[in-house]
């Protein structure tokens, strides 16, 4: 597991006692890390706090804000060098990524998948919380990348995935140019020129019920950007 926080403290608690329950659950060895950006409200604390009480957690300590995709990039290599997993699981730290989905993504990789992408937006996915405006600029971001970089994902700027380790050791993931949200989209136009197998599972994504969503005017600026860089690098 790959969890990026930046002021999560409120949140993060309550979504790792959720995840450890599934964890327990599925009978394997999970190792979670834990990305934090040098969070003022004092994430990293918590989550130090968090892994002593579970013994299968491993905080790594970053300086100052450098953005969502630089932070899976640093815990993708962090978790391959130190151990050697076999399937990695990215997600949000905000509660709007259930936990009880895992099992199903695991087991998807298990049946010869590459990438398991928890989707809003195929049959049975569904979005919560959400107002008119801000699902609306979710549908024209998908719209946009899907036809700028030929992706056949239909939910490409979802964070909740799971990779099989050997699809993920074939990227070179610092050429990953993308350091925010947009990283999302560059993986996986990178995994669709490796030929790997993606596939989609429907996830209900609850909209986060405390702190404030990281998505501002640069991040966007940022995500059209990459999309032109990619269309052009087809």
């Amino acid at each position: 597991m790959v969890i990026p926080t930046y002021n999560e403290h409120e949140n993060l608690p309550v979504l790792l006692e959720s995840l450890e329950d599934i964890l327990d659950s599925m009978n394997m060895k999970s190792l979670v890390v834990i990305v934090d950006d040098d969070s003022p409200d004092g994430t990293g604390l918590v989550a130090e706090q968090l892994g002593k009480r579970y013994g299968n957690i491993s905080v790594l300590h970053r300086k100052g804000k450098a953005g969502l995709g630089s932070a899976y990039k640093d815990g993708f290599k962090y978790a391959l060098d130190r151990f050697d997993p076999t399937v990695i699981v990215q997600m949000d730290a905000d509660n709007s990524h259930d936990p009880k989905y895992i099992p199903s993504m695991v087991r998807m990789i298990a049946k010869g998948n590459d990438v398991v992408v928890g989707s809003r937006r195929v049959d049975d996915g569904t979005v919560v919380g959400w107002g008119y405006y801000r699902k609306s600029v979710s549908s024209t971001a998908n719209a946009v990348a899907r036809l700028m970089c030929g992706l056949d994902v239909r939910d490409v700027t979802s964070g909740y995935r799971a990779y099989s380790d050997n699809c993920l050791r074939r990227v070179d993931i610092d050429a990953i140019r993308s350091g925010g949200y947009a990283f999302q989209i560059e993986m996986l136009c990178k995994l669709k020129q490796l030929g790997c197998r993606i596939c989609e599972l429907p996830i209900t994504f609850v909209d986060r019920r405390e702190g404030r969503s990281k998505l501002n005017s640069n991040e966007m600026f940022e995500f059209l950007g990459v999309c032109t860089r990619l269309m052009f690098n087809r």
